[in-house]
């Protein structure tokens, strides 16, 4: 949620802090779908028009508002006009896309509260290549100027060095298609790639050379302004692809910082391009305006670096947490061994049990236990020799069990192994083996 962008030269009184704030929770229940909390904002005359219906519905919307900030706020005759703009997203493409909205505001008679009373679309200025008067004086500029080079003396220089600019302007915008060519292979591989950042590289020496020979033109009356966009382009769309091609040989390290400055050499080299071309009449070639999404395959190539870095090192990591996890097993297998022996040799049934499957405790002599059992022998001591993993998952523990006489020193060891199994979470012996000592 954005917070209101406060305007020092209009929000200079509590009345219009007042007005934002009431935008700004109206904007909010809005984007949280909370009609309740933007009724109480609203006059009843704007509540009965607004469509709250839409927002109730289960139905999911086309294009969501995300975000808003505050631009301006004004005061005439009594009434408040706070405008704002409100960031919505496309759900299901995920662009966004700025939309500027006037809302009035009144002061209601009653309790002198300011409630918005209306809402509508900024008014947005048209730029000025879209307005009548711009044509017609490009029209009336293009007649007196075609009527010049007619009858003028610089006729056969101004059609050199059109002849210069078109072919030059030809060569940078099949530059730009051969780049465009390439790039919806740039990230299916390596070679791909390799072949993307060659052909941005080789494109810049196509925009150097263009420059060189533009530099070398001498404008007469009728065409010093197309020579000097078109050598702006020229220098726009090069400082572009030049940092384009920079960019291209190191992307795994390109930061947000690189990643704004190349979007901003973009706008600029499209915006003059635009300029060069909309004024220059003669041009049979139009610049593709993919050229000036490098900055998406850039992103594209970037974010297939970091899933595949991102891939090896959860490999890595799983790798460590398996081992991790095995040697915790391990410690905990030992363990239920450990304490089963001692049950063992104390002759506790009980606490044997604890440490045996259901399955093992029915096949297993209890009557072993027995002091009677006994009485001529006995386990003393043991140690484990070893604990393997299986390839099931389960564990083999060898143990060596010492047996002492109760009539005499004599001494013999008896083997053990056992299979231990995971289970409800808990590690338990499901079977022994008695053999001779390992």
């Amino acid at each position: 949620m954005s917070e209101p962008d406060v305007q020092p030269e209009t929000a200079t009184t509590p009345q219009l802090n007042a007005a934002e704030k009431e935008v700004a929770k109206f904007i909010d229940g809005v984007i949280d779908r909370k009609p309740e909390t933007m009724r109480s904002v609203m006059t009843d005359e704007f509540q009965k028009s607004y469509d709250f219906e839409s927002m109730t519905n289960e139905k999911p919307q086309k294009r969501a508002p995300v975000s808003f900030r505050i631009i301006r706020t004004s005061k005439e005759a009594g009434s408040f006009t706070v405008q704002a703009e409100i960031l919505y997203e496309n759900t299901k493409s995920g662009k966004q896309a700025a939309s500027q909205v006037v809302y009035e505001l009144i002061k209601e008679a009653s309790n002198n509260k300011l409630l918005i009373n209306s809402e509508s679309g900024a008014k947005t200025q048209k730029p000025f290549y879209k307005k009548p008067l711009f044509w017609i004086l490009t029209i009336i500029g293009l007649v007196v100027v075609a009527a010049a080079i007619f009858f003028g003396l610089t006729y056969r220089r101004t059609t050199q060095n059109q002849a210069i600019i078109k072919n030059g302007w030809h060569d940078v915008v099949e530059g730009a298609k051969a780049v465009d060519s390439v790039a919806s292979n740039s990230t299916k591989d390596e070679a791909g790639f390799t072949a993307y950042s060659q052909e941005l590289n080789d494109y810049k020496n196509v925009i150097s050379d263009a420059q060189y020979k533009a530099n070398q033109l001498v404008p007469s009356t009728n065409d010093k302004n197309d020579i000097s966009n078109y050598k702006t382009a020229l220098t726009t769309v090069n400082d572009y692809i030049v940092d384009a091609t920079s960019q291209s040989t190191n992307v795994a390290n390109i930061s947000s910082s690189d990643f704004t400055k190349l979007d901003d050499l973009s706008q600029t080299a499209e915006d003059a391009t635009a300029n060069f071309q909309s004024n220059a009449k003669f041009l049979s070639d139009k610049m593709p305006t993919e050229i000036f999404a490098i900055n998406d395959v850039l992103q594209a190539q970037r974010d297939k670096l970091d899933e595949a870095k991102a891939k090896e090192q959860a490999s890595v990591n799983a790798a460590a947490d398996a081992v991790a996890q095995d040697k915790a097993n391990l410690a905990s297998v030992n363990t239920t061994v450990t304490s089963f022996q001692q049950g063992f040799i104390a002759g506790n049934a009980g606490a044997l049990r604890s440490y045996m499957t259901t399955g093992f405790q029915g096949e297993y002599n209890f009557n072993q236990l027995n002091p009677d059992q006994r009485q001529f022998q006995y386990p003393s001591s043991f140690r484990i020799i070893g604990t393997t993993k299986q390839p099931d998952g389960s564990y083999k523990s060898q143990v060596n069990v010492l047996f002492k006489y109760t009539d005499n020193a004599d001494q013999y060891t008896q083997g053990y192994e056992y299979s231990v199994i995971s289970q409800s979470s808990k590690w338990l012996i499901n079977n022994e083996k008695v053999g001779s000592g390992f």
